[in-house]
């Protein structure tokens, strides 16, 4: 009998010392997809959506499934795959606490594709169920924006303002006191427009905050009649912020007013900006010029084989504020004809610039810097 219990107690420290050493390679595993996601290069990361990938596959039954799904949608370049990521930890996995976050971020990539309506419905479940300032902000701030998109401008307003009121150390209050200005303006309330943004001037030092609020006082202005001083504020954004995505569309702005009302001359010189307001452009040369043509660089978003899915995403990136178009290339027998531009910038780090801006309002796009001729 103490033979067979020796065995016993034997057989169940062998089994305890098994299901330890799973348990620890399975933290350990874990651990170190984390750290290689954590790192700055493609390569890692790379590993990194390899080792979560393998971790999901070992580890099918483990508690930690809902982050290494979640980390895995982080990771992953293609938005469709991503999304269908998340969406499997909301509907698998709605307890866990990277449910909010997932939903989050399915809500997003529906905004991005310009599905405003779904975007909406998502973010207030987001509302309801989260207890995250942080990610309670960020969700507020989008649903504004998508009922800002959709033309629900009482709504926008209203949720711009709670977003003020609630959470007054956000990353994203800032821009929701922009939010209420250019929503002041769609009501034609230009003098609170004004206000509002010359308070975000006041109160805020992020010089992507300031540019766009010297921005929309232009665009205010412009709107309401003053062009003399729309035409002082969009140049103020070339002289003060001549890299920031709103100088590209001060550059436009500035070259249409300059057609529309006539400068009086400057007593003293102008300051010198990196980046003046481009000329128009010079007649064709002649056969025998031999002046290159001027490099222009611009932020390729899109590329798609009908017009229709191209101006889609164009439309979409007009209404948050940038300057797209659509390039048909059909001449050329390409398989994916019609291209998505956004901006005309004189420098390839003035287009990285915007891109990057451009990712942060659209998280879910992809970018490529190309050169253009002008």
């Amino acid at each position: 009998m103490r033979n067979v219990a020796i065995q016993i107690l034997m057989m169940v420290m062998i089994g305890i010392a098994s299901v330890t050493t799973i348990f620890a390679d399975e933290q350990t595993d874990y651990d170190e997809a984390v750290r290689l996601s954590h790192l700055d290069d493609t390569e890692s990361h790379l590993a990194a959506q390899a080792k979560f990938e393998r971790f999901l596959a070992d580890y099918p039954n483990s508690d930690k499934v809902p982050g290494a799904l979640f980390m895995l949608g982080k990771l992953e370049s293609n938005p469709n795959r991503a999304m269908s990521i998340y969406q499997k930890i909301v509907d698998r996995y709605p307890n866990s606490e990277y449910a909010d976050d997932a939903l989050f971020e399915v809500a997003q990539y529906h905004y991005s594709v310009g599905q405003y309506l779904t975007a909406i419905d998502q973010h207030r479940r987001v509302l309801e169920t989260s207890k995250d300032i942080n990610l309670l902000c960020r969700s507020q701030y989008w649903l504004a924006s998508a009922e800002y998109a959709t033309q629900q401008y009482t709504a926008a307003l209203t949720d711009y303002q709670h977003v003020i009121d609630q959470y007054p150390n956000c990353e994203k209050t800032s821009w929701a006191m922009l939010g209420v200005a250019r929503t002041q303006m769609r009501f034609g309330k230009f003098d609170q427009a004004e206000l509002t943004y010359r308070q975000i001037l006041q109160q805020y030092t992020d010089r992507g905050v300031l540019a766009a609020a010297f921005y929309g006082i232009g665009e205010n202005a412009e709107l309401g009649g003053r062009y003399d001083f729309a035409l002082q504020s969009y140049e103020r954004v070339l002289t003060d912020f001549p890299t920031s995505h709103e100088a590209a569309l001060a550059r436009e702005k500035v070259t249409q007013l300059k057609k529309t009302i006539t400068v009086p001359p400057q007593s003293t010189p102008p300051p010198v900006t990196p980046h003046p307001a481009p000329v128009a452009p010079p007649p064709p040369a002649t056969p025998d010029s031999t002046v290159p043509e001027k490099t222009i660089f611009t932020i390729q978003v899109g590329a798609f084989t009908d017009r229709l899915n191209a101006e889609k995403q164009m439309n979409h990136i007009r209404e948050i504020g940038y300057s797209a178009e659509v390039i048909d290339r059909t001449a050329e027998n390409s398989q994916t004809p019609f291209l998505v531009w956004v901006g005309q910038f004189e420098t390839r780090e003035e287009a990285k610039h915007v891109a990057r801006r451009l990712l942060e309002d659209i998280p879910d796009i992809s970018t490529f810097i190309r050169a253009r001729s002008n």
